[in-house]
């Protein structure tokens, strides 16, 4: 609560202790938690997501070529390919945790505090079920970027690893 209410405003508080007083006397104790579902919701959904998506490219690829070795499999883990999977993982992930993201957004730019039904019923209300879904597109556009680079990183260091301990290194 305290990120997003000096995101949100940088003169809300002069400090961390300023904006926890300043929470719990206009909002009680709850008010420190406010959104708290709503966010771990959309970080549980994204990132299980996108390890899911990726993963099931990975083994799609090297279930194309069934008698493929070890070392070329992690060849195939190749910088183009970590991107296309990365992209690809990142979109899926944007997309599935939006709504959560949608809800959460709505619960902090709220005037008053709202709890996670409330602000459903308050999109669905204004905007239908598409209202879950806005600004999707530009957050699948963010995701794949960060999401592909991640898992570059990762799979260069898979394979480091993996050829390490393939020549006895580890």
């Amino acid at each position: 609560a305290c990120k997003i209410r000096i995101t949100a405003n940088p003169y809300y508080a002069d400090s961390l202790p300023g904006i926890l007083q300043r929470i719990v006397t206009e909002e009680g104790p709850s008010g420190l938690w406010a959104g708290y579902f709503p966010l771990l919701s959309r970080n549980f959904l994204f990132t299980t997501s996108k390890f899911f998506v990726f993963d099931y490219f990975t083994d799609m690829v090297i279930n194309m070529m069934p008698d493929m070795p070890p070392t070329v499999a992690f060849a195939l883990t190749s910088t183009t390919l970590s991107l296309l999977k990365g992209a690809l993982a990142g979109c899926f992930a944007a997309v599935v945790s939006q709504p959560a993201d949608s809800i959460l957004t709505r619960i902090n730019e709220s005037d008053e505090q709202i709890g996670p039904i409330s602000a459903i019923q308050a999109i669905l209300k204004e905007q239908g079920p598409s209202g879950l879904y806005n600004g999707v597109f530009l957050r699948a556009l963010w995701a794949s970027a960060v999401i592909s680079g991640q898992f570059v990183v990762y799979d260069s260091i898979k394979a480091a690893f993996y050829g390490g301990i393939m020549k006895g290194a580890f």
